[in-house]
């Protein structure tokens, strides 16, 4: 052992807490191959089993973004054995299997970190390809890395400005307002004392594989995603205060009562005096406007916090989920593959094409920094879909 077991501890209740680095996931996963009669005493000890409990009340089975996705269904199934309802489909797990007898909340922790384990020290051997096909010849997948901060700004006399290329500092000046570049991804509109009589509208566009965050001239906050777009006045007037999108945007928007805030984008309109909301109006997903904090209200229905409104209803919903890409993660809860691929798609910039059908959910988790391969690769661990790779084509089709 390398370390004391004082460090060990900290490690392990700080992946229970979802807060290690990837290199730290490692150096924990060699620990419990080396010591798993100390790792299996530290997992039973008051305060991990503590912590296990209250992430499992949670989200227990999104521990780990690295896990092996086969570990998520043998945990549903032991769910599922002690009274727990699961629907989805079991794939056996061998590995360790003396960890699946213990209770669900006291041991789910466990099982992740001693099969996900397996997964990393299977990943660790591909030494000569990244992918196997179903066909079992290998191939090396292209390095099909993730997208990044990159936009495009729209004057109102229709000069552009591509923001990733330029410096920090002073972009441009609309009417008595100063539009600032305060670093990678960030653009800033300044508070104008004597806004003006006339509206000049900005267009900030996100390409695919892109990715922004602009400061409007009130003060609120609006986090781009990819192949996305918002279009507004560099100075609100003395009313309300409107944007209008494209794709998704997700919205911190600072108080002021006398001025509603309205965002309006294929036909449908959201008002807000201040709060946060994440809304997708991709014109390929169905529209939907989820609620964090505060209130909103979506075309005459009235959202209140872990509510979200989507084809014309009001439902709960994943909050954590729906903003997940603006916290910088993929994450996928019982997800079909056609709407996982259209979020890799616009992300890593890719075309995808289907051949046969794919059926069931996928749960992952994972940063949106990790290369297109490591995250078909994860995929590809549930047995249920294959990918080919020429290019930026991926062709997907059942396992």
């Amino acid at each position: 052992m390398q370390h004391t077991e004082a460090y060990y501890r900290e490690l392990l209740s700080g992946y229970i807490q979802d807060l290690l680095t990837a290199d730290q996931v490692r150096e924990l996963y060699q620990f419990i191959e080396q010591e798993p009669e100390l790792y299996e005493q530290l997992m039973n000890e008051p305060e991990c089993i503590r912590l296990v409990e209250e992430k499992s009340s949670t989200s227990a089975l999104e521990l780990l973004p690295y896990a092996d996705l086969r570990i998520r269904n043998q945990l549903l199934d032991h769910a599922r054995d002690t009274g727990q309802q699961s629907n989805t489909h079991i794939s056996p797990v061998t590995r360790r299997e003396h960890f699946l007898q213990a209770t669900w909340l006291r041991y789910a922790a466990a099982i992740l970190l001693i099969l996900g384990a397996g997964t990393y020290l299977w990943l660790a051997n591909q030494k000569q390809h990244d992918q196997v096909v179903a066909s079992g010849k290998e191939h090396q997948q292209p390095n099909i890395t993730p997208g990044s901060p990159k936009a495009t700004l729209t004057l109102a006399d229709g000069s552009t400005i591509p923001l990733d290329s330029i410096p920090n500092g002073a972009v441009a000046r609309q009417g008595n307002t100063q539009i600032m570049k305060l670093g990678a991804g960030q653009l800033v509109y300044g508070k104008s004392a004597n806004p003006g009589t006339s509206l000049l509208f900005n267009t900030i566009t996100t390409p695919r594989g892109g990715q922004y965050q602009v400061v409007l001239p009130d003060g609120s906050k609006a986090w781009l995603n990819a192949a996305s777009s918002i279009r507004f006045p560099s100075s609100f007037n003395d009313k309300e205060r409107k944007v209008e999108i494209t794709g998704e945007a997700y919205f911190e928007i600072a108080k002021d009562a006398t001025k509603p805030f309205r965002v309006y984008g294929n036909g449908q309109t959201i008002e807000v005096l201040g709060t946060s909301f994440n809304t997708n109006l991709y014109e390929d997903e169905p529209f939907k406007a989820s609620l964090i904090e505060g209130s909103v209200k979506v075309n005459q229905s009235i959202l209140k916090p872990g509510q979200a409104y989507t084809n014309g209803k009001i439902v709960t919903t994943n909050v954590e989920q729906d903003i997940a890409w603006k916290n910088n993660f993929f994450h996928f809860a019982g997800t079909e593959i056609r709407e996982i691929m259209q979020q890799l798609s616009r992300w890593y910039n890719i075309e995808v094409s289907y051949k046969g059908s794919v059926h069931g959910g996928f749960y992952v988790k994972i940063s949106r920094n990790e290369p297109l391969a490591n995250i078909l690769s994860l995929l590809e661990l549930t047995n249920k879909v294959r990918f080919t790779i020429n290019g930026r084509n991926i062709e997907v089709r059942p396992a």
